[in-house]
């Protein structure tokens, strides 16, 4: 049955190892992971191609008119009518997200999950951040930039993220009020944030 799976949905700063949190959560739980796998998944189920979805991830503005060149020929136009093409993509993604909560417990990356999963008895939602100065090292190291560079990299995708979340669950991202739990990854370490939610998770299962 769909409500005895959990779902574990993670936002993160960037440069927080929010990502690598969830990988480790889905290890220790033997969950299934997905961060842009979801958008395969919308891209399978919808008959759109992946990039429009990786686009509607990104920013608004280019995807509107690319769902409009593609749903000429897939015949979508007119799935959500009265809806913004926007909240289509928007809900196409969450359809895949839905579909799979249904069939596993699972480890979700962003995404506004959390919001999407919110009826769901088994679901946490957790905020990942970190210390600036260890956000600006992981930045300098993954991206090979210098710390100005990364600076301005964390302000720009975290601003990209809380637009999208807020936009689509109404609520602020990386506020504590709207999440169960926020970890610190300079406090406890990446292994430390991934046993607390593996933790965590077992306290709200039946």
């Amino acid at each position: 049955m769909p409500d005895s799976f959990f779902s574990i949905c993670i936002g993160r700063q960037y440069g927080s190892g929010g990502r690598m949190v969830g990988r480790k959560v889905a290890e220790r739980l033997g969950a299934t992971y997905y961060d842009s796998e979801i958008l395969d998944l919308a891209a399978r189920e919808s008959g759109l191609c992946r990039e429009v979805f990786e686009r509607s991830d990104e920013r608004k503005g280019f995807f509107g008119a690319a769902f409009r060149a593609m749903s000429s020929f897939v015949g979508m136009g007119t799935a959500y009518p009265g809806q913004d093409r926007d909240v289509q993509l928007f809900e196409l993604q969450a359809e895949a997200i839905r579909k799979a909560a249904d069939e596993a417990n699972c480890v979700f990356i962003g995404r506004a999950a959390d919001y999407i999963l919110r009826d769901r008895p088994f679901r946490l939602s957790i905020f990942v951040t970190a210390d600036e100065p260890d956000r600006i090292r992981w930045v300098c190291s993954h991206d090979h930039v210098g710390d100005r560079e990364a600076l301005r990299l964390m302000e720009r995708i975290d601003e990209r993220r809380a637009a999208f979340y807020s936009l689509y669950s109404g609520k602020t991202w990386g506020a504590a009020a709207s999440y169960d739990l926020c970890i610190n990854t300079s406090k406890v370490g990446i292994d430390g944030a991934a046993e607390i939610i593996a933790e965590s998770i077992k306290s709200i299962q039946p």
